[in-house]
């Protein structure tokens, strides 16, 4: 009888900036931890998340266990008899257009949805398929070269890039001599690799930004003033498809538009400040959230009401290591930290609050939007003990 999957997907996400887009499951490369559970008990030692209707599955450890897919249902629909898989980083899936890339012995090709052969196992490493193309590596990640395949494994561009990301907006950002730029798909360059790969500070290499509502991310290098120039610092600007810089060179780190805004940080006095520019490249019209130094993402977006700054009281609270329990009779929010039993109690609507049993009044009362409980800016600071400062020309809330 076939098992169904209860519980699927409970992924390590890894969000660094230089690794690249896809990691590889099995090949030694890079782990993920998952857990599939079947009836309460493991069916699989690793899952992936489900894409195009398939997940990824693993039976055995990491060195010697082998692959399969498997469908919503739960059932094996590719045999487990792969050494590897190939799955995207941020959301941990395997199927991209139609295609995936699996480990065969100690060589990368590509299978259909139905578990066909589409491109022979002859790569050292294979990325996955975007506007129907697909990186793929020859040789060793110290030495070997990149270059793009079709789905009926027709090498397409030379395989002569140090480094190689998917396409996206018809182009690709690959890397030659430490430097980025962006080929189209015949392999020609539209901008020259004339960008950054490496940070000399930080002694990392990036891979390269994709384009993202017309925009990419990319580096420049600005030297300090000792002798060898190492003593600098890299910037981060983005151009446009024509390679054009349309937002200056003038921050840290900054990573794809999405919504007509990126995030970005700057140096503030050796910290990092976290906040989201329009396509303009000035702070956006949202206000950002900064615990400890980490950018807090809401369902809810923080915002401005009476001239107050009203922000999700769950997320942040939770993140302080505090339970929230609602109460929808009453409309009363409970929260209880956990290291020292406080106690906070407030009210939808309700301009007294109370911590501890001990009223206390806040200048603007608490509503809720979308269903979560938004609460004054000062009042966080003031229940739990955090400082919380408000910068206004990046309308960020910074709270340690």
């Amino acid at each position: 009888m076939k098992k169904r999957i209860l519980v699927l997907a409970l992924a390590l996400t890894l969000v660094l900036a230089f690794i690249p887009a896809a990691a590889a499951v099995g090949a030694g490369e890079f782990r993920l931890s998952n857990l599939a559970q079947v009836d309460g008990e493991s069916e699989f030692d690793w899952v992936g998340q489900f894409s195009e209707g398939l997940a990824a599955v693993r039976v055995g450890d990491l060195q010697t266990g082998k692959y399969g897919f498997i469908d919503e249902s739960g059932a094996v629909v590719i045999p487990i008899i792969y050494d590897g898989v190939r799955a995207e980083a941020d959301v941990n899936k395997s199927f991209f257009e139609g295609a995936a890339a699996v480990l065969v012995g100690e060589k990368w090709g590509f299978i259909d949805r139905s578990g066909n052969e589409i491109v022979p196992p002859t790569y050292d490493m294979a990325d996955f398929f975007s506007e129907g193309l697909a990186a793929v590596r020859v040789g060793d990640w110290e030495t070997g070269k990149w270059g793009y395949v079709d789905k009926s494994g027709n090498v397409v561009t030379p395989i002569t890039y140090d480094a190689a990301a998917p396409f996206s907006e018809g182009l690709a950002g690959v890397v030659v001599e430490r430097n980025t730029g962006y080929i189209d798909k015949t392999g020609n360059f539209v901008i020259p690799p004339r960008y950054q790969n490496t940070s000399t500070q930080l002694g990392a290499s990036y891979a390269p930004k994709p384009f993202s509502e017309g925009l990419a991310a990319v580096m420049i290098w600005i030297p300090g003033d000792d002798e060898d120039g190492l003593d600098g610092t890299q910037a981060w600007g983005y151009i446009d498809t024509s390679g054009n810089t349309v937002i200056p060179h003038s921050f840290y780190w900054a990573f794809d538009f999405s919504g007509g805004m990126a995030r970005v940080m700057v140096h503030d006095e050796s910290i990092g400040r976290w906040f989201y520019i329009d396509r303009a490249g000035n702070p956006a019209d949202v206000i950002s959230v900064h615990l400890f130094g980490h950018l807090l993402e809401f369902a809810v977006q923080p915002m401005v009401v009476n001239g107050r700054t009203l922000v999700p009281m769950r997320t942040i609270f939770e993140a302080l290591g505090t339970s929230v329990e609602w109460d929808g009779a009453t409309q009363t929010v409970t929260a209880t930290r956990n290291r020292d039993d406080t106690v906070i109690k407030l009210t939808i609507g309700n301009t007294t609050a109370e911590i501890n049993g001990q009223a206390v009044t806040i200048d603007q009362p608490a509503i809720v939007v979308d269903g979560s409980t938004l609460v004054p800016l000062r009042f966080v600071g003031e229940a739990l003990g955090v400082t919380v400062d408000w910068d206004a020309a990046a309308r960020s809330v910074i709270i340690t």
